[in-house]
């Protein structure tokens, strides 16, 4: 999507691509943004992502997709006459562009554009606005590994570390949002429920296709490349 620098929707997009990689379909997301805020007179524009392997194509760190048309293509619209910033964002900051994508699952292959804010994201569109943050050290992931001293003694966080001690074993590594889309898509099918859990006893419809793309295209975060 594209929003000015007050929050306000410009544009919007989503596009079924059929089978593909994660990593592709990301690349592809990037590729439609920049295309349409060139063609729309933009020329100082920050590109924001919440997949680390885009970010290090885009700023060059990364090999991975050599001879990919769809790269070629966004490496020749970042060297045109505009400014391009591209910043990483958690996916807590990027729930608009996970909606959108959920909203086209059963639509055919091509691109469904949203000249304004369709409703099932016009709340989505300030959550991302104002509590977008910027993927720094991983906070979650710093606190089950004992290394934060957020949240000094609160009951869930307690409660978890309880948990962590018990005679079992728990591995905890942290995964790009490229391979959390099953956790996405169920979080945005309760969005209208009233406060409280919804159990899922079998694997919903819509998550049934995710998850497979999770388990087999996950990537773990660290510096290397997703290929």
């Amino acid at each position: 999507m594209l929003i000015n620098e007050n929050g306000a929707w410009i544009f919007g997009f989503a596009r079924k691509l059929g089978v593909c990689s994660s990593l592709i379909a990301e690349i592809w997301a990037v590729h439609n943004c920049l295309l349409h805020a060139w063609r729309l007179g933009f020329r100082l524009v920050e590109l924001e992502t919440d997949c680390l392997e885009v970010e290090r194509l885009l700023l060059g760190k990364s090999k991975a997709l050599p001879g990919n048309a769809i790269v070629e293509d966004i490496q020749e619209m970042l060297a045109r006459d505009w400014v391009v910033t591209i910043s990483r964002v958690s996916r807590i900051g990027n729930k608009v562009a996970d909606a959108l994508a959920i909203s086209i699952r059963d639509d055919p292959v091509g691109v469904r554009f949203f000249v304004h804010a369709p409703l099932f994201v016009s709340n989505l569109v300030y959550e991302d606005v104002n509590g977008r943050s910027f993927v720094s050290d991983a906070p979650v992931e710093r606190l089950l590994l004992g290394k934060s001293k957020a949240l000094p003694g609160n009951a869930i966080v307690e409660d978890i570390r309880e948990m962590l001690a018990r005679d079992w074993v728990v591995t905890i590594s942290r995964v790009s949002r490229i391979g959390n889309k099953v956790a996405d898509a169920l979080a945005i099918s309760i969005r209208d429920d009233p406060v409280g859990v919804r159990f899922f006893v079998h694997a919903p419809l819509f998550v049934s296709n995710l998850v497979y793309e999770d388990v087999n295209g996950r990537s773990f975060v660290s510096d290397a490349p997703v290929i």
